[in-house]
Formats: C-alpha cells, sequence, structure tokens
C-alpha cells in the first residue's frame, strides 16, 4: 500500500489535507529479532500548504510487543513517532538547481507518495536496544537468573584477567 499526496491540488485548494490510514510494516522489520508481535503502523497526517510548498505534519504509532535486551522478558509498548516533512513541486531541473534547501524534497510531478518518509521516520524512531523499564536488572551473566524476579548469590565481583595473578599477593605475605 502506498500513501499518496497530491501536492498541486493541495496548493491550488489551499486547504488543510488529512490523511489518516494504517501501514503494514512486517516486512520492513522482519529482520529485527526483538520483536515479538507487530501490529500495523497508524499514521495520522495533516498536510498544510505553504507558500510554494507543502508542510507535512503528524503522528505515526505502533503498538508492538518486544524483547527487553536486558532481562529478556516480553513486554507491550507502543511507540509514538512524529512527522515532519517538506515537499516542494518543481517542474524542471533548473528549478532544482536553485532550492539549496536541505530539509526541502523537491518532487518533480504532482504527486508523492509519502510511503519511504513514513518508513523513514519509523526505522530510525524504533528502540535501538528496547528495555522494558530503566530499572530492570537484567539476567546473572553467572546463572542466568532473572535478577527483576529473585536475587541471586553469585559473587559479582569483576577482576581484570591481566591482574588476576595478583589477587592473592597480599595474602601470601
Amino acid at each position: 500500500m502506498t500513501i499518496q499526496l497530491h501536492l498541486k491540488e493541495i496548493l491550488t485548494r489551499r486547504q488543510t489535507t488529512d490523511v489518516v490510514t494504517s501501514l503494514d510494516v512486517t516486512e520492513l522489520l522482519s529482520n529485527r529479532k526483538d520483536i515479538l508481535q507487530l501490529h500495523p503502523l497508524q499514521i495520522t497526517l495533516q498536510a498544510d500548504p505553504q507558500p510554494g510548498m507543502v508542510r507535512v505534519t503528524g503522528n505515526c504509532e505502533l503498538p508492538l510487543t518486544l524483547s527487553c535486551s536486558r532481562c529478556l522478558t516480553a513486554f507491550e509498548t507502543k511507540l509514538a513517532l512524529p512527522f515532519f516533512e517538506l515537499f516542494q513541486m518543481v517542474e524542471d531541473a533548473e528549478d532544482s538547481n536553485d532550492i539549496e534547501d536541505d530539509e526541502i524534497h523537491q518532487i518533480h510531478g504532482e504527486k508523492v507518495d509519502l510511503t519511504p518518509y513514513v518508513e523513514q521516520t519509523l526505522v530510525l524512531g524504533m528502540p535501538y536496544v528496547p528495555i522494558c523499564s530503566s530499572e530492570c536488572k537484567g539476567l546473572c551473566p553467572s546463572c542466568g537468573v532473572n535478577r527483576n524476579e529473585q536475587a541471586c548469590t553469585c559473587s559479582t565481583e569483576r577482576i581484570d584477567p591481566r591482574l588476576a595473578g595478583l589477587k592473592d599477593f597480599f595474602n601470601q605475605q
């Protein structure tokens, strides 16, 4: 499915256009092993005509179930991602050279497909390392117990292996 926006019509009518739709992003996020359950991306955008361009703002929301990278527990969350893009219609190649603003997307033609821009917003907004809560203690590296559910008796003392030979130095004297 694509999200088409008719730029010329918006600029001619000079009225805000609402775009409310959903997008299946299963294939886009298929390489993420930390996503356990995925729902469609809910998209709510407004296209506002500006002098010579169209400003598209709104939100993208994605309810999903992730696996915590510290304790491996499944948790549900809802990503709320702001969306902001500027589009300008360009009729020929000479007009596109006059514009040097990197934040304005130059569109050749009357329509623009918003799908790649929405997908980019989603990919950049996904948590790199999902964590169920900021207080998550994770798994014990020795015994593997979830330290959020029970305490373990493993030693937390870490000795640099390069200095392990000096560990008993003072005990020998």
